[in-house]
């Protein structure tokens, strides 16, 4: 983990006292949200981040072809890969289905429902 500088905004979401802005090939920054200005807490870029969805402390995150990145919020540490057949690009956490789509020509759809925190694929379409 270190710090880098910004580069634009893809997507974002609060939790706690952290800001958590997905900056697209320049990864995930994370912010620290006090009283006084946002501080740059830390800068995620071993993978992309295109959108981000978050369920209690667990943030998924878009990571085009390398798929789908969970993250513990608490601790910035990665929990698990779900990888997909296609880049993804956005993602959707409804009715305990968290729901990656492409942003490709050809649009595809991976479905993964929650079990703890180990999540099951329980479709791709």
């Amino acid at each position: 983990m270190r710090t880098s500088p910004f580069h634009g905004v893809v997507s974002a979401v609060r939790w706690n006292d952290r800001l958590f802005v997905a900056c697209g090939l320049n990864g995930l920054k994370v912010f620290a949200m006090g009283d006084g200005e946002p501080k740059l807490m830390a800068c995620l870029d071993a993978f992309p981040a295109f959108d981000l969805a978050l369920k209690g402390d667990l943030l998924a995150i878009a990571a085009g072809e390398r798929g789908i990145v969970l993250l513990d919020a608490a601790t910035l540490q990665p929990i698990k890969l779900l990888t997909t057949p296609f880049p993804v690009h956005a993602l959707r956490w409804r009715d305990g289905l968290l729901t990656g789509l492409s942003a490709t020509s050809r649009p595809a759809i991976a479905h993964f429902a929650d079990l703890a925190l180990s999540l099951a694929p329980v479709g791709v379409g």
